[in-house]
C-alpha cells in the first residue's frame, strides 16, 4: 500500500512540473507582408515582418527568406537576415528579367522554429500597385507628407462628364478622371457612350479613368460601344465587351514613359537596329478594383505620330514590347497622315509603340518590284530566304502564297474547316492554308491542295480577287472584258479580269498575261502590296 501511495504521489509532481514547465516557456510570434501583390518584372517589392516573444521585439534573430515560383520550379531568391532593435527585417527585391517570369511567387520566412508565407505576382509592363499593410519600421508611426509644393496636387476640376484630380506622383503629373455616370448617361446619343477629356488632361504624363460597373451595363444594354479620348490616345471599347462584370471600379491607365523608361524598355529588346520610334510609349492597363482585368474581343486605339518628311507612312507600325521574350511583335495599324495618327486594334494591354522599320534586301534592284518588297518587309508580311536575301526571282509555292494572304489580312479560322489529303500534319503551312481554304480563298481539286506546287499567274490572281471580296465585302467585283489574248483558264478568267481592272495585275505586255506561267516571287510580293493598297491599307 505504501509503494503504491509512492508512485502516485510521483506521478503527481511530474505531472505538475510539466505543466509548470509548459507554461514558462516563451511564446513566438512571426508575421511578415509585403508592400505590394502585383510587381512589374525589373521593379522592387519589399518584404518585412516581425519577430516578437511573448509579445516583445526578438533582436537579433535569424531570419530566413526564400522566394519560390508557385510551381516551385524555381528560386529566384533567397537571403539571411537579422532583425533589429524592434524585432523587424525588411529587405527589398528587385525583379530581374533574367531571374523572374511572369507568374506568382510565393515568400516562405522562417525564424524561431516558425514559418510563414506570403504570395505576389511578376507580370509585364508597369505594375498598378495594390498595397498590402506593411509593419511600422518604428514604434512611432512616420506621419505621412505633406507636399511642400501646393501645386503638386491641384484641386478637383468638374468637368462636364466627371471630376479630374491632377497630382505629381514620382516626378509625372497624374490625372484621375472620376466619371459622372449620371452625366454621361444624360449625353448618351444612339451611337456611342463619349468621353471626351482632352482638355482636362492636357500635358499630363498619365491619364487614369475610373468607370463604374453600372455605366459600362448601361452602355452594354443600349448596345452601344464606349470612346475615351484623353488625347494622347483614344479607346474605342465595343459594346457589351465589359459589359459582364461584378460590381466595382473600372480604371483604365494610359500612361506616357519617360525617355529613361522608354530607354529601359528598349534595351531589352533584340531586335532593334533597323527600327525608328514615330511615337510615345505608351503603357496601357486595366484593373477592376485594382485588380488585372483581362478581356476577350478587340479594343481599337488610337495614338498621334510623327510624320517624318523623309519618312515612309507606308512602313509605320504598332510594336508591342514583350518583354517576356525579349522580342518587337508587330500589331500593325492603320496611318491617317492628313490627322498624323495610326489605328490599331489589340487583344491585351501593354507597351505599345509605332516605329518605322527600313528593311531591305540586297538582291531586289529590280525597278517595278523594290519598292513593293521593302513595304512588305518592313510590314513583316513577306520575308527574304535569309536576312539579306530575297530572292526575287525564285518561283513561289501555292503554300507559300496562301501564308502570304491570311499574313497580309490578318485572317483568323472561319467556322466551316476545308481539309485536304496532302497536307503534311503539323508542317510550317498547315495552319495558315487551311485558314485560307476555310475563309474560302484556296480551293483544292480531288480532295488534294498542293502545297508544294508552284504557283501560276492565273491561280494566285484568283486568289487575290478572292481575298479582295473577302475583305471588302461592301463593293461588288465584276469582271470585265480585257484585251489578252492568250489563253486563260475558264476556272480563272472571271478572276483574271477584275484582277486587271482593279489593278492589281499586269501583264508581260497589252496581250499576254502569262496565266500559265509560274509565278516568282517579286510579282507575288507586287500583286499583295496592290491588292492592301487596294483595301486602303496605304
Amino acid at each position: 500500500m505504501l509503494k503504491k501511495i509512492t508512485v502516485l504521489i510521483l506521478v503527481l509532481v511530474l505531472a505538475l512540473s510539466t505543466t509548470f514547465s509548459f507554461a514558462g516557456m516563451p511564446q513566438y510570434t512571426l508575421s511578415i507582408s509585403t508592400n505590394l501583390n502585383r510587381v512589374a518584372r525589373n521593379n522592387v517589392i519589399q518584404i518585412s515582418g516581425e519577430v516578437l516573444v511573448d509579445g516583445n521585439p526578438k533582436v537579433g534573430t535569424d531570419v530566413t527568406l526564400k522566394v519560390e515560383s508557385v510551381d516551385g520550379q524555381s528560386i529566384p531568391f533567397v537571403d539571411q537576415l537579422i532583425t533589429d532593435s524592434y524585432g523587424k527585417f525588411v529587405v527589398d527585391i528587385k525583379a530581374h528579367a533574367d531571374l523572374f517570369n511572369l507568374g506568382t511567387y510565393v515568400v516562405y520566412v522562417n525564424a524561431v522554429g516558425k514559418m510563414e508565407s506570403v504570395e505576389f505576382e511578376v507580370v509585364s509592363g508597369r505594375a498598378t500597385p495594390t498595397p498590402t499593410p506593411t509593419p511600422t519600421p518604428t514604434p512611432t508611426p512616420t506621419p505621412t507628407p505633406t507636399p511642400e509644393d501646393p501645386e503638386d496636387e491641384a484641386e478637383p476640376e468638374e468637368t462636364e462628364q466627371g471630376t479630374v484630380v491632377v497630382k505629381g506622383e514620382e516626378g509625372e503629373e497624374v490625372a484621375t478622371i472620376v466619371v459622372d455616370n449620371e452625366k454621361i448617361v444624360a449625353e448618351i446619343d444612339d451611337e456611342t457612350v463619349e468621353i471626351e477629356i482632352e482638355a482636362a488632361v492636357e500635358g499630363v504624363d498619365k491619364v487614369v479613368v475610373e468607370l463604374s460597373t453600372e455605366l459600362l451595363e448601361v452602355a452594354t444594354e443600349k448596345g452601344l460601344p464606349i470612346v475615351i479620348d484623353a488625347g494622347h490616345a483614344r479607346l474605342e471599347i465595343p459594346a457589351g465587351l465589359l459589359g459582364d462584370l461584378a460590381e466595382g471600379t473600372v480604371s483604365l491607365t494610359m500612361e506616357m514613359l519617360s525617355e529613361e523608361e522608354v530607354a529601359e524598355a528598349l534595351e531589352k529588346m533584340d531586335t532593334l537596329i533597323e527600327h525608328e520610334a514615330v511615337s510615345e510609349l505608351i503603357y496601357f492597363d486595366l484593373t477592376l478594383d485594382g485588380e488585372p482585368l483581362e478581356f476577350e474581343g478587340e479594343i481599337t486605339i488610337t495614338i498621334p505620330i510623327t510624320l517624318d518628311e523623309n519618312g515612309d507612312p507606308r512602313k509605320i507600325g504598332i510594336y508591342y514590347l514583350n518583354e517576356e521574350t525579349g522580342e518587337l511583335e508587330f500589331v500593325g495599324g492603320v496611318i491617317n497622315e492628313e490627322e498624323g495618327t495610326i489605328t490599331f486594334t489589340v487583344t491585351h494591354f501593354s507597351m505599345f509603340m509605332a516605329m518605322q522599320l527600313n528593311k531591305t534586301f540586297d538582291d531586289i534592284a529590280i525597278p517595278w518590284a523594290q519598292e513593293y518588297i521593302e513595304v512588305l518587309a518592313s510590314r513583316h508580311v513577306i520575308k527574304g530566304i535569309d536576312d539579306d536575301t530575297f530572292a526575287p526571282n525564285n518561283n513561289i509555292t501555292r503554300a507559300q502564297f496562301a501564308t502570304l494572304l491570311v499574313r497580309a489580312l490578318d485572317l483568323d479560322l472561319a467556322e466551316e474547316t476545308v481539309t485536304f489529303g496532302d497536307l503534311s500534319k503539323g508542317a510550317w503551312y498547315e495552319e495558315s492554308v487551311l485558314i485560307a481554304a476555310s475563309q474560302g480563298i484556296v480551293k483544292g481539286f480531288n480532295n488534294k491542295f498542293d502545297p508544294n506546287g508552284h504557283i501560276s499567274r492565273e491561280a494566285m490572281a484568283t486568289m487575290i480577287v478572292r481575298a479582295l471580296q473577302l475583305a471588302d465585302i461592301e463593293n461588288e467585283y465584276l469582271p470585265t472584258e480585257v484585251k489578252f489574248t492568250d489563253e486563260i483558264s475558264n476556272w480563272a478568267s472571271d478572276y483574271v479580269s477584275i484582277a486587271y481592272k482593279e489593278g492589281i495585275v499586269t501583264g508581260f505586255s497589252d496581250v499576254e498575261f502569262g496565266s500559265s506561267q509560274k509565278a516568282t516571287r517579286a510579282q507575288a510580293a507586287v500583286m499583295i502590296y496592290r491588292l492592301l493598297e487596294t483595301l486602303g491599307k496605304f
